[in-house]
């Protein structure tokens, strides 16, 4: 199986006593799950999703064990993950670019920069949000493809109504639509003081 992907497994089991039985799964022997109970004098459905993420490559044990408290069994079953490669956006910087040696006036136009780079192993399309934290509504880019590596540098503008301080929040990939590497890096901040 490809990582990032999933596979479902699944057991059917019976005791000949009628006994309770109770399954747990394991992944290269951590526990999984708390045991579950299958009423006794039926037959007991138990089953695992195996979801390996983009860190995941390599040859891995799937076990369930079902017991009725007294005997137990179990069944193993190997499974080997392909490595794929993935992208990795991020957002390596936010700053003001305009105007310069100052703070922003209330209705100044304000320019900021924004730098994205694909850190990861190929090459994707995705796009970019920026919300200014003043209320107004966030700006979506449209579509664009980052290389292996490559950065992309955007401006943007904005004209901040009222004095204050705003958060400021870059997000690539904002929907989380395109699996990568890592998602916990796709978000940059900047603050800006807004003054008369």
């Amino acid at each position: 199986m490809l990582e990032n992907t999933q596979q479902l497994f699944t057991i059917s089991a019976s005791d000949a006593d009628n006994d309770a039985l109770l399954v747990r799964w394991f992944l290269d022997d951590d526990n999984l799950t708390q045991q579950q109970p299958c009423q006794g004098g039926q037959q007991c459905n138990s089953s695992y999703t195996y979801q390996p993420n983009f860190f995941s490559s390599g040859v891995h044990s799937v076990r369930m064990e079902v017991s009725d408290g007294q005997a137990s069994a179990q069944k193993q079953w190997q499974v080997t993950v392909q490595n794929v490669p993935a992208p990795d956006f991020t957002v390596l910087q936010v700053w003001k670019q305009t105007p310069k040696n100052r703070d922003p006036r209330p209705g100044e136009r304000a320019v900021f920069g924004i730098r994205l780079k694909n850190i990861g192993e190929t090459s994707a399309s995705t796009i970019y949000e920026v919300n200014y934290g003043d209320g107004t509504p966030v700006f979506r880019s449209s579509s664009f493809s980052l290389g292996v590596g490559k950065t992309k540098t955007i401006g943007v503008n904005h004209r901040y109504a009222s004095p204050g301080t705003y958060n400021l929040t870059v997000k690539v990939d904002p929907d989380n639509t395109r699996p990568e590497l890592r998602e916990d890096n796709n978000v940059g901040n900047l603050i800006v003081n807004v003054h008369n």
